[in-house]
Order: C-alpha cells, then structure tokens, then sequence
C-alpha cells in the first residue's frame, strides 16, 4: 500500500522505527496512493498512519468518510466481498469456489479483525 505523506513524518517514522516507544507517536496524516479495484477512485483518500509495536507493520486508518472503502474498513467486510475483490486483482473472470479458499479465508479472518 503506498501512501504520501510529509517528509518530516516520514523521516520520524523511520528514525522510531526500530524504538519500543513508537507507539506513543500521534498518528502521521497522508493519502493513498494506489488504486484499488472492485472501488471507486481511491487515489489520495486522507489517512492517518498509526504506529505499532515493533515489528507489526503500522495500521492505516481512512478518513472516515462515505467512500465504499472507507465504510467497509469501518463497518467490515463480508467474505464474499473479499472473494470478489481478489478475483478483480487476480484478473479472474470465472466465478471462484469459496472451498478453494479454506486457508485464505482463515488468514483474512484474522487480518479483517484489526
């Protein structure tokens, strides 16, 4: 996921990238800069980037707006949806068995959680 942000907090990020105290930062304002399928234009939707623990790669939370992609991090995702959205970035045009995805569906259950 590749977001633009200033240089400043980029910079702080990576000098606290390896500190234990990172967590105490304040969240770092940017936009997305990918475009996502299965949404409507996600270019430079606002975020904020909030740091973890060491090790866990930081969260990034939408602006909360109406944006499809904003009210699907806020509300949750139905497995389904998950499945149709894999399927538009794999260039899959048949319809996929959700039997085949026993494995990706426990790893999503877990990640759609935080």
């Amino acid at each position: 996921m590749g977001l633009a942000g200033a240089k400043q907090n980029f910079k702080r990020a990576s000098d606290r990238w390896h500190d234990p105290n990172r967590t105490e930062e304040p969240p770092y304002f940017g936009w997305l800069c990918n475009r996502l399928p299965g949404y409507p234009e996600t270019l430079s939707l606002k975020t904020n980037v909030h740091t973890r623990s060491v090790g866990i790669r930081p969260f990034i939370e939408l602006e909360p707006t109406e944006h499809p992609l904003a009210v699907e991090q806020r509300d949750g995702i139905t497995m389904t949806r998950v499945i149709e959205i894999a399927e538009m970035a794999m260039h899959h045009n048949a319809a996929l068995r959700p039997d085949r995805f026993r494995g990706l569906k426990r790893i999503l259950g877990t990640v759609l959680r935080y």
